[in-house]
């Protein structure tokens, strides 16, 4: 049986399953008088971001030490053209699912997804893509948990990813995954199943791995916004950059709107700690990434 990497790694490296997949739509409050958090994009931001959700991130990508993977500081994620021109995804007729691909792709400007070709296929035989699946999010152990709304896991619905789902060389998700919406009977106490929680979790199987305010979570006193602007400035710029771009060559792009004064900046290349001087990125400091 192939290893894998059990969900005390998740809990102790990344914030994968946690509070944006605890809750479907906006956060929890009243949003009549909440403002929703949506920042303006900033270089800084949106580079932090990256680097944190993918280029440095632990979970699910690292096998051993951060350093010695040879995708770590890289962008990671599906191939999208060359041998394999689209992701197959077979959505079983569940809640959100078709609508989540539809909004990215629309948001995004570009076709990411192939609805067909495994779409009628015994799932023992899919060895590449996505499996959508309904009422099935877990928490440890694969048990049912009062935050597990929603997660994305092995083929068979683990929590867990096998060790080889992802190839550390080419930086290519390798692997069928399964994208959980919605709890598991006896689960997910106050959540709340609807299209943002989809296009949450296939953000998460698309490669955006820990979660930043704007992405999961929001700082205290503003709603949640699953398709805020921020996630998906992060998204389009992991399926900008060919797989394996190093954080050093990253040219952050803004499709949906950059700060005024930050884009008067000119010729930034780079991103991360060793490349933008304002960012709150530091690999060796803490458990998370963060400076502590």
């Amino acid at each position: 049986m192939k290893n894998k990497l059990t969900l005390a790694v998740l809990f102790l490296l990344s914030s994968v399953i946690l509070s944006g997949c605890k809750v479907g739509g906006d956060d929890d409050g009243d949003d009549d008088v909440r403002t929703t958090y949506d920042p303006s994009l900033t270089w800084t931001l949106v580079g932090d971001n990256l680097t944190l959700t993918n280029l440095y991130h632990k979970f699910p990508y690292s096998r051993q030490s951060d350093e010695t993977e040879p995708s770590f500081r890289k962008i990671k994620r599906y191939e999208v053209g060359g041998s394999r021109p689209l992701i197959p995804v077979k959505l079983n007729n569940v809640q959100y699912a078709a609508e989540a691909l539809d909004r990215i792709e629309a948001k995004l400007g570009r076709t990411l997804f192939d609805r067909t070709s495994i779409a009628s296929a015994d799932e023992s035989t899919i060895n590449y893509g996505l499996i959508f699946r309904q009422n099935t999010a877990a928490g440890p152990g694969n048990e049912p948990a009062h935050y597990a709304c929603g997660h994305v896991g092995a083929k068979n619905g683990d929590v867990a990813y096998e060790m080889d789902w992802y190839d550390s060389s080419t930086g290519f998700h390798e692997k069928v995954l399964s994208v959980n919406i919605g709890p598991m009977p006896g689960g997910g106490g106050g959540c709340t199943t609807d299209v943002g929680l989809a296009v949450h979790e296939v953000m998460h199987a698309l490669g955006m791995a820990a979660h930043f305010d704007g992405y999961g979570q929001s700082p205290s006193g503003q709603a949640l916004n699953h398709e805020g602007d921020l996630p998906y400035t992060v998204l389009y710029n992991i399926y900008f950059h060919p797989a394996m771009t190093p954080d050093s060559d990253i040219e952050l792009q803004f499709p949906f709107g950059q700060d005024e004064e930050d884009a008067k900046i000119q010729g930034r290349r780079g991103v991360g700690d060793e490349h933008d001087p304002n960012t709150k990125l530091c690999r060796r400091c803490g458990r998370y990434g963060w400076a502590e």
